[in-house]
């Protein structure tokens, strides 16, 4: 069963190509086939990454807001967010028992955009960190 995780941002805050450039720049790697991104794999979990925009993204984002976030600065920053970036991966076993890199990953994404991550398994909504 395949899960995934989501960091939604503003439009134009990000594209494939800066998440690649993002992700390289973690130390992570990074292989691009034509719309979607791996990363990963070899001695580390592997990862799939592809990026959405658009109303139906903006939509989802409200949706988040409203039922996880509702009242809170995440909802604010959500109700901005028309772009995501998908990452799924097919081994939840896998991934939790080596979680660096899914931190990792978010980590980094979310640096790259100032996004908020979504983990549609447990319902968490976060806002990056701030120093």
């Amino acid at each position: 069963m395949s899960l995934n995780f989501h960091i939604y941002f503003g439009h134009g805050a990000a594209d494939l190509a800066r998440a690649e450039r993002a992700l390289d720049e973690a130390g992570l790697d990074v292989e691009r086939s034509g719309d979607r991104l791996r990363i990963g794999g070899g001695e580390r979990p592997e990862f799939g990454l592809v990026v959405w925009s658009g109303p139906s993204v903006a939509a989802e984002a409200r949706e988040i807001a409203a039922r996880h976030a509702p009242d809170s600065a995440e909802a604010s920053a959500l109700l901005q967010c028309a772009a995501r970036f998908e990452v799924w991966f097919e081994d939840a076993e896998e991934v939790f028992d080596e979680i660096n890199t899914l931190i990792e990953i978010q980590t980094a994404l979310q640096d790259e955009t100032a996004g908020v991550v979504f983990m549609p398994w447990n319902g968490n909504v976060s806002l990056p960190e701030t120093n």
